[in-house]
């Protein structure tokens, strides 16, 4: 009898526990359903993870358009940072970055642009290959990049980085939102991977669920 009665205490929280596994599987399939929807068009990510710093790696993701272009005027991810005033001067590329096209050799210099002193909403990304192929491209339905290359950043250049979109549009070739009104074509998407407090935010949001259930479940 001890035994039952102690089982029928204890049955409370194995109820919040079982809740809790469900509500986590629950989450990992919405994750799974998300990113396998966008995966094929996502080529770039930006991880804002480690304070002051941008890390901009390709992924496994197909080019969606055939293009060709200047290796000279590179990219351009389309509404990154808004109507925020931001000069990529002072950012700093680490050693190591080997961000480039897909079917080209990476030179090692991956750059950003923007212009600190008007509206322009995007970024570009230049100077990624050694010139070989002479002329930088993407092919429909090949792996558009490959490599990464990380940033440091001032303070001001990470708060900007920090209020970016989630995701958007990368055009190929392009360096300023006034190409976009001529032959550049979308290439693929971006997706920023969120900063510290967002993940610690997500963490706590994720345990204040399972102790609600829990509660729950005992009442």
């Amino acid at each position: 009898m001890d035994v039952f009665r102690r089982f029928e205490s204890l049955w409370p929280c194995f109820r919040g526990i079982q809740m809790f596994f469900r509500l986590l599987g629950h989450c990992f399939l919405v994750c799974v359903l998300m990113v396998s929807t966008a995966q094929a068009a996502v080529v770039l990510q930006l991880d804002l993870s480690t304070v002051n710093q941008v890390t901009i790696s390709a992924t496994t993701g197909l080019s969606l358009a055939s293009v060709s272009g200047s290796d000279g005027t590179g990219v351009y991810l389309k509404d990154l940072l808004g109507d925020r005033v931001f000069s990529t001067s002072g950012a700093t590329r680490l050693a190591g970055a080997n961000l480039v096209y897909f079917n080209a050799t990476s030179d090692g210099s991956p750059s950003l642009f923007r212009s600190g002193n008007g509206p322009d909403p995007g970024l570009n990304i230049y100077s990624m290959d050694n010139g070989t192929p002479s002329t930088a491209s993407f092919t429909s339905g090949v792996q558009a990049f490959k490599g990464s290359a990380t940033w440091s950043l001032t303070a001001q250049q990470y708060a900007a980085f920090l209020q970016a979109p989630t995701s958007g549009d990368i055009y190929a070739f392009a360096d300023i939102i006034n190409d976009l009104n001529g032959v550049p074509q979308v290439i693929g998407q971006y997706s920023v991977v969120p900063e510290p407090t967002s993940m610690a935010i997500f963490g706590l949001g994720a345990l204040g669920m399972a102790y609600r259930a829990r509660r729950k479940s005992m009442v």
